[in-house]
């Protein structure tokens, strides 16, 4: 009848809920093996990967075609693996320049410029550079943990003109 069912379904739910609170009491005991979890029915406790240290390889900066004053860069991978762009276990990467000469060996002297994700991206030269100064750039990978790997070795851009826009002159 309709009240037998109505009862049996209560009793089941009611049995479910009992068994999940029991399944989650197992669970959280660290006495239990996972033998003993595989004995009663239950998945194996999920293993949790490897500890994910700082970025070991630097990552290599590519010009792309540019226009004007901004430059269009690319960050390849340089370590090993099937990857060109970003490796899996990197967040993104920082982006610095530096205006002179010859760059400095560390990071000290460097201007940071921008932080992303991805593995392209547009950087202009700030106005103090005119036309034809030297600009050095060079990236860092970094995790999730914000853990920094090695400085890629610096690339060399001139700053450019740029594009002016000059007024119209209206005839008269």
């Amino acid at each position: 009848t309709r009240g037998n069912v109505a009862a049996k379904d209560a009793a089941r739910q009611q049995a479910v809920a009992q068994t999940r609170t029991l399944v989650r009491i197992i669970r959280a005991t660290p006495a239990v093996t996972d033998a003993q979890l595989a004995d009663v029915g239950l998945p194996p406790r999920p293993r949790r990967g490897a500890l994910i240290g700082p970025p070991a390889t630097a990552p290599r900066l590519t010009l792309l075609p540019s226009i004007g004053r901004i430059v269009h860069l690319r960050l390849r991978n340089t370590g090993p693996g099937p990857r060109r762009g970003k490796p899996h276990d990197i967040a993104g990467a920082m982006i610095f320049y530096f205006i002179g000469e010859a760059p400095p060996a560390g990071l000290a002297g460097w201007q940071f410029t921008a932080s992303m994700s991805r593995t392209t991206f547009d950087f202009t030269p700030p106005l103090s550079a005119t036309p034809g100064t030297q600009v050095w750039l060079s990236a860092i990978w970094f995790n999730a943990k914000g853990e920094c790997g090695p400085m890629s070795l610096p690339i060399r851009i001139h700053t450019q003109f740029g594009v002016q826009s000059t007024p119209l002159a209206l005839a008269a």
